[in-house]
């Protein structure tokens, strides 16, 4: 078989052809691997969320969509009608969160901590 393609005057021909059939098949070989590669990504993926903390982390993921929509939503009400915004959601919940239990906790002071505890968290999330 080698006979055939390096003997006669077609050998240049058939050469470049091979060399052009091997470059197809590098090609394809290297487009295999990573389709595999993202399979198997998606395969490990789909385990994760499948477990407690993947659940967790979902959760987290919609919860904190929700807020971030409900804060942008407020703020723009806020800017058109030039209203002043008095409690926030985070706020508002743990002053009754804090009422129900009945224990002494300043939230004015520590909301701030709480708020860019959140944000990072958000942040942390959505990137």
């Amino acid at each position: 078989m080698i006979s055939k393609v390096t003997s006669g005057s077609g050998s240049s021909e058939n050469m470049s052809m091979l060399k052009q059939e091997t470059e197809a098949y590098e090609e394809l070989a290297k487009q295999l691997f990573l389709e595999s590669v993202d399979l198997h990504n998606a395969q490990e993926r789909i385990a994760y969320s499948k477990t407690f903390k993947g659940k967790y982390f979902n959760f987290l993921g919609y919860f904190f969509s929700i807020y971030c929509v409900w804060k942008i939503l407020i703020s723009t009400i806020n800017i058109i009608f030039d209203r002043v915004g008095k409690v926030d959601p985070v706020t508002r919940g743990i002053e009754i969160a804090v009422n129900y239990i009945g224990i002494q906790f300043d939230v004015s002071v520590s909301y701030q901590f709480i708020h860019l505890t959140l944000d990072k968290e958000l942040s942390t999330l959505i990137t």
